[in-house]
């Protein structure tokens, strides 16, 4: 990504800790994908750090490494599989205060 991108990116830290945990309920969850791989390890990363969050799944190439049955395919996830670029997934869970 590019550097100008990134203070634009939603799922930052501070996002992670106050928003999303505010506004999951116990055993929400949350699912990302993305083609970014540093950028979903970051998540990864944020989510465990904040103390408030399980991760539930997380698979770097998705499409050759995961469980399809299930999946319901985003227009990204879609562009982004003809091109042959691999999709990261992940789910976690709130934990229960």
């Amino acid at each position: 990504a590019k550097n100008r991108w990134l203070k634009h990116r939603l799922l930052s830290y501070d996002f992670i800790c106050t928003s999303l945990s505010r506004l999951l309920r116990a055993r929400g969850f949350f699912s990302l994908k993305t083609d970014h791989l540093e950028y979903f390890r970051q998540v990864q990363q944020f989510l465990i750090s904040s103390g408030n969050f399980t991760l539930t799944v997380a698979i770097e190439d998705f499409h050759s490494n995961g469980d399809l049955a299930n999946n319901i395919f985003t227009e990204f996830e879609k562009l982004f599989k003809g091109k042959s670029q691999k999709v990261n997934y992940l789910l976690a869970s709130k934990i229960h205060p």
